[in-house]
């Protein structure tokens, strides 16, 4: 059930953006160096900030392969 008096919650990520795939070579310093990023947002999110939970999610699927794009 829905709470009547629920408000939605903004975001960090802008809406109708979607990233694409890197499909060049791995840089792996970058790959390190985001991986890193993304594991501290990640602990972030869990102990204190749910609003950015959306947004990280959605960038653990660049790990593999992230491009500067992904950091911006």
């Amino acid at each position: 059930m829905i709470c009547p008096s629920a408000q939605p919650a903004p975001t960090p990520f802008p809406t109708g953006y979607y990233l694409q795939k890197h499909t060049g070579p791995v840089n792996y310093d970058l790959q390190q160096r985001f991986q890193i990023l993304i594991g501290s947002l990640l602990y972030l999110m869990l102990g204190t900030r749910p609003d950015i939970a959306f947004t990280i999610t959605q960038l653990v699927w660049y790990t593999a392969n992230p491009s500067l794009d992904h950091f911006n």
